[in-house]
Order: structure tokens, then sequence, then C-alpha cells
């Protein structure tokens, strides 16, 4: 049994404040301050030089891809991820294209990232390809996230755009991806090759909603258990 005496009355009263003080200050902090809640690189495809492929009216991949990624980067810091950008404006990372994905690499390795995300934008023979599509590399580690990602756009966002819900994401030999050993997928935000994907890419809202898609997948996978 427990005897209670002024001394074990006055000591429990000084736990209890400072167990109120730390929790008030827990909340405090949580509501103030912007915890990190994982760290995501986005990589904005091509730059500088390098402008990627070329609509048939002239849109620039590097110009889409760019533009895509800040939207994506604004939106995912608003929900406290720590985002690292391989590039902020129209410049290539290196002289040549082999230099300048070494400074890509260098820049996913030291970021110690939860998740990597390359943009792109597609381009193919057949005009009638639409749709954003996900790929991921042959390692499988980015497999489960590059599913998850294009299940999120074929249900949130292809339907709506191109009509398209049952696009499969695809793996191959991609060297964005396997820089790190974290899940590391690309999107190709639709095909410069079909009209009708190159005038959407052009637009805002559709910019807008691709990037919100992409931010509420990315936080129903990575902030479900934090919920």
């Amino acid at each position: 049994m427990f005897i209670f005496t002024k001394k074990s009355i006055t000591f429990s009263c000084v736990i209890v404040a400072v167990i109120v003080s730390l929790a008030s200050t827990c909340f405090f902090m949580t509501k103030q301050e912007n915890f990190c809640v994982g760290t995501i690189v986005i990589d904005a495809g091509h730059g500088g030089w390098d402008g990627g492929c070329v609509g048939i009216n002239g849109t620039i991949e590097a110009d889409v891809t760019l533009e895509i990624a800040k939207l994506i980067e604004k939106k995912l810091k608003k929900q406290n991820f720590e985002i690292i950008m391989t590039r902020e404006k129209d410049e290539a990372l290196g002289e040549k294209k082999l230099s300048d994905m070494k400074e890509r690499a260098k820049i996913i390795q030291e970021a110690n990232a939860s998740a990597v995300i390359s943009i792109h934008v597609n381009k193919y023979s057949n005009a009638q390809r639409r749709g954003v599509q996900v790929f991921y590399d042959d390692t499988n580690i980015g497999k489960e996230f590059a599913y998850l990602m294009q299940q999120g756009l074929n249900v949130h966002f292809n339907k709506k755009y191109s009509g398209k819900d049952n696009l499969e994401c695809l793996p191959g030999d991609y060297y964005i991806t396997k820089c790190a050993l974290v899940p590391s997928i690309i999107i190709e935000c639709g095909f410069l090759s079909n009209q009708e994907d190159e005038k959407l890419l052009n637009n805002k809202q559709y910019k807008e909603d691709l990037s919100s898609c992409i931010e509420n997948t990315i936080c129903s996978i990575f902030l479900h258990d934090s919920v």
C-alpha cells in the first residue's frame, strides 16, 4: 500500500507538473515547427543544353519537367517533407550527359532520402500513346512504390484526362533509379508525341492536378502510419 505523505504529495505534484509541461511543449512544437517526416529527392529531367524531347508543336521536355517538379516540391513541403531538388532552374548539371547524370547521382546519394522521383515527359513513335506512366528499375526496389503511384494516377488522374485507367508501371534498366538503395521511380507525365497530351502539358490546370495527385499518393504511402 502506498502511504501518502506531504513529501510524497509534493514530489508527485512536481512530476505531474513536469509531465504536463512537456506534453504542452511537445504539442506546441508539433503545431508550430515544421518537423521533417521524410526526405524525398525530386529530379527534374534534362535542363540547359539538354532540352530532352520536343513535342510536335515545339514543347520542350526540360521546361515541363521543371515546372511540374517545382509544383510537387511546393506541395510536399507543406506536408512537412524535406525536398531535395537536383535542379531548380533551366540548367544542366554537367557539360556532357554522363557528367550531368553523375552529378544527379551524387545529389541523390548525399541526400539520404526515403525515395526518389524523377520527372520526365515521354515521346513514342505511335502518336496514339498517351497518359502518365511510371517506371522503376529492374532491381525491383521501387516496384511497390511504382505500382502504388501508377494506381493512384490511373484512378485519380489518367481516367479524367486521357480516358485510360489501366496503364501499368514498367521495369527497366534506368540509371537514375539505381543511384541509391531506396524506392526510386520515373514518372513520365504524358506524351509529347501525342497532340492532346502536348496541349495538356502546356495547360496550367493539368500540371496543377498532376502534381496534386502525385502529392496525395506520396502522402498516402509515406504518412499512412502516422495519421
